[in-house]
């Protein structure tokens, strides 16, 4: 958890307020009992996944009669992630001689493989597949052919 406070107190409050127990909670929106109680703690932990929990405490909200989004909002700041930093650790190495040695040589392997992709596949077309091609000199060329009109079909 992060510095922010989930303020589950609210919705017990609320609920006390209303008159309704855990149970009736459970029979009126299908809550899980450890679920609402776990939501009135402020234990975020107990909660199930987060789309789970954000629709519970949606659920949970619109049946107290409450505004959700600033329940919401909480429950958001209070799962989400510290910064790590890990990022700038990162953005700085990126300019280490070393990593931009290992780039280059990474990008020099690509470029040689498509080369030596390029060269075999010229080779194999010139030595393989091109002798074996009918030379030009013993093709007939093809000319005009003349058929004479028969007798009878010309009228």
């Amino acid at each position: 958890m992060t510095e922010h406070t989930f303020p589950g107190q609210a919705l017990r409050e609320r609920r006390d307020e209303m008159g309704v127990s855990v149970s009736d909670v459970y029979r009126a929106t299908h809550i899980p009992d450890d679920f609402v109680e776990a939501l009135e703690r402020g234990s975020l932990d107990a909660l199930p996944a987060p789309t789970y929990a954000l629709g519970f405490l949606k659920t949970y909200c619109r049946f107290l009669d409450l505004e959700a989004e600033p329940f919401l909002d909480s429950y958001r700041a209070c799962t989400r992630p510290a910064p790590s930093g890990r990022f700038l650790r990162r953005r700085r190495d990126a300019t280490s001689p070393s990593l931009l040695t290992a780039l280059w040589a990474t990008d020099m392997v690509a470029w040689c493989t498509v080369c030596a992709i390029l060269v075999l596949g010229w080779f194999a077309y010139t030595v393989v597949v091109r002798p074996n091609a009918e030379p030009a000199e013993n093709r007939v060329e093809a000319g005009e052919l003349m058929i004479p009109p028969v007798d009878g079909a010309a009228q």
